[in-house]
This record gives C-alpha cells, sequence and structure tokens, in this order.
C-alpha cells in the first residue's frame, strides 16, 4: 500500500512533469502535444500556473523535510516514483491529446500514397498527433519490412 507521502509526491511530480510538457510543446508549437492548439501563449501561462499551484500544495501542504528511515523516501524509492511518474505524464499526454486532436492530425497528415518515408523526428508533431505519427511510422516500416522479404525471397531462387 502506498503511504500518502508517496501519493502526493507522485501527483507533484505527474502534474510538474505534464505542465512542463505543455509549456516546452506550446514553446515549440508542437500543436499535436498541446491541449489547446490554438492558443499557445494561453498553455504556456497555464503550464506555468499549474507547476507552481503543485509545487506549492506539494510543499505547503505539510511538512517535506522528512528523514527516508520514516516517511521519506530513500533516493531509489524517490528516482522509481518519479520516473513512474513523469513516465505516466507523457503517455497521459501522448494519448489526451491524440484523441483531443485527432480530426486536426488527419487534415495535416502524411501522405501515406506517396510511397516516400514519413518524416521523424518531434517538429513533426508540429503537423499532426503523436498517435499518427507512431502510426505512420510504423505501417511505413512494416511495408517497406514486407517489400525487402519479397525481395529476398525472389532472389533466393537463383
Amino acid at each position: 500500500m502506498l503511504s500518502e507521502f508517496v501519493i502526493d509526491y507522485l501527483q507533484w511530480v505527474f502534474f510538474s512533469a505534464f505542465a512542463a510538457l505543455q509549456f516546452v510543446a506550446a514553446k515549440n508549437r508542437l500543436r499535436g502535444l498541446m491541449l489547446v492548439r490554438e492558443f499557445p501563449l494561453l498553455t504556456m501561462v497555464a503550464a506555468l500556473v499549474l507547476m507552481v499551484f503543485a509545487a506549492v500544495v506539494y510543499f505547503v501542504s505539510e511538512p517535506r523535510n522528512q528523514p527516508d528511515g520514516g516517511v521519506g523516501l530513500d533516493a531509489n524509492e524517490q528516482g522509481r516514483w518519479f520516473a513512474i511518474a513523469a513516465a505516466s505524464a507523457i503517455a497521459v499526454t501522448a494519448i489526451v491529446t491524440s484523441v483531443i486532436n485527432h480530426r486536426w492530425g488527419a487534415e495535416h497528415a502524411w501522405d501515406e500514397a506517396s510511397g516516400e518515408a514519413p518524416p521523424s523526428g518531434v517538429a513533426w508533431l508540429q503537423r499532426t498527433t503523436f498517435a499518427r505519427a507512431l502510426a505512420v511510422r510504423v505501417r511505413f516500416a512494416l511495408r517497406a519490412q514486407s517489400s525487402v522479404a519479397g525481395v529476398d525471397q525472389s532472389q533466393g531462387g537463383r
């Protein structure tokens, strides 16, 4: 069972990481990762407010200078819970923004019929959602793999 201290820590890291990701997405115009893609300045301000609010709630609500032998967290536990909370914030951001921006991402999606490799890298999230970008990259890789396997089979009879 998780202690109240661990739950508070998880909430603080989750909301801080979520807000930091929204701030970075807005700053870099990665509209596919933004909750409110039409208002990057509003997103940055809201993200900063959320980060400050999360820190204030965490540090002001109770005394947080706890020894790791008592209620506090030792370094290994703290690192583990930080990684879990931050990874959860990234996953929630990718899932929620992919759902919210689904139709917008379809309008700006990559033309798969061109036969060219889809763009890679984070900059592609300026034009589409994470889920759409991932799906196109996976389909392209599978198609390329199957075409290579077909070439290998046709040359194997020689």
